[in-house]
């Protein structure tokens, strides 16, 4: 049904969580795997679950889990040279992408259809705070 990943930065950690189900007993099981940080690999499951295949990748690409074997295993929502992995609890957001500058704490503007930075909402007196934005 899922895979995702987990990082435990104080143990040093990232754990990789299956969540499995059968169709035919209506079973359901997860399974937890946990990795160093500093080099996280785990062999790959797509040679049985093929849909596994996309959720490696997304866990490849936010967090840097290495999936062994893996037939396909890149990024698949940042672009290649993309530097980090944001899921990571000590991930930097970095300043500038080729120019073009990355702010931490932007919201869409529905209404116009264009993204607001944190110094407009600001500037126009508004409320920066992403839990008060939400509200």
């Amino acid at each position: 049904m899922c895979l995702s990943g987990v990082d435990y930065i104080k143990q040093g950690e990232i754990e990789v969580v299956y969540h499995l189900f059968s169709f035919r007993h209506r079973h359901r099981i997860a399974l937890k795997v946990r990795v160093p940080r500093d080099d996280p690999r785990v062999p790959t499951v797509s040679d049985i679950w093929r849909t596994a295949e996309w959720h490696e990748r997304e866990t490849y690409d936010l967090l840097g889990v290495v999936f062994e074997g893996h037939p396909d295993l890149r990024r698949i929502l940042l672009p290649e040279d993309w530097e980090g992995y944001p899921l990571r609890k000590d991930y930097q957001v970095q300043a500038y992408y080729h120019d073009i500058p990355v702010p931490y704490d932007i919201r869409q503007d529905f209404e116009k259809g264009t993204w607001v930075f944190e110094d407009e909402i600001r500037s126009a007196g508004g409320v920066a705070s992403s839990s008060e934005a939400e509200a």
